[in-house]
C-alpha cells in the first residue's frame, strides 16, 4: 500500500495543509519585515560575528 492511501484515511488532512502553509507564509513574512526594518550598523555588527572569533 502507497503512502498516499495512508493519508487519505486522516481526518482533517487538508485543514492541516493548509495551517501548516499559512503559519510558514506568516514566519517569513515576519522575519523578512524584521530584517527590513533592522538597523543597518546592527546587520554590520551581526555580520562580523564569524569573523571575530
Amino acid at each position: 500500500m502507497k503512502f498516499i492511501h495512508y493519508i487519505k484515511n486522516v481526518s482533517g488532512v487538508d485543514i492541516m495543509g493548509v495551517f501548516s502553509l499559512l503559519v510558514f507564509v506568516a514566519f517569513f513574512i515576519g522575519v523578512s519585515i524584521w530584517v527590513f526594518k533592522m538597523k543597518k550598523s546592527r546587520l554590520d555588527k551581526i555580520s562580523r560575528i564569524p569573523i571575530d572569533n
